[in-house]
């Protein structure tokens, strides 16, 4: 059988790296000896898994762009129904002031009426104390 049995040498492994080196097919077929299975689907499994990720990192991009179109169209709403409200109080507030303004002069006439009402009827009942022949039937 002339098998030699002297075992691997360095003079060897540098000859197989020189194989190597001039024919790639080999060095393909030993890596599939070495790698097993496994690692060998490995290159595919991730370029599988590169593409997915892309995938998903896209689908992510358009859905992170749809949230912030729909929080900057809510903002803008809400920007504006600030706008009205501050609006809205303000008319208030001017409508409040002259409601003041008036009930201030409304208070001042009705002082004013009463002060006369009350200095008629006074000015009525001295002129009942020294003429008591005007005082009507039935008011006294």
């Amino acid at each position: 059988m002339g098998r030699r049995d002297a075992g691997f040498t360095v003079r060897d492994f540098q000859d197989l790296l020189e194989l190597l080196r001039r024919h790639p097919e080999r060095r393909h077929q030993l890596w599939a000896l070495l790698a097993g299975e496994e690692l060998l689907r490995f290159p595919a499994e991730f370029q599988a898994f590169r593409e997915e990720t892309e995938r998903r990192f896209a689908e992510l991009r358009e859905e992170v762009a749809a949230a912030r179109a729909e929080a900057d169209r809510r903002f803008a709403e809400l920007a504006e129904a600030q706008r009205r409200t501050e609006e809205t109080v303000r008319k208030l507030v001017e409508t409040t002031q002259r409601m003041n303004q008036q009930l201030e002069h409304h208070a001042a006439d009705l002082g004013e009426l009463k002060t006369r009402r009350l200095e008629a009827f006074y000015h009525q009942r001295a002129a009942f104390a020294f003429h008591p022949e005007a005082i009507p039937e039935g008011s006294a």
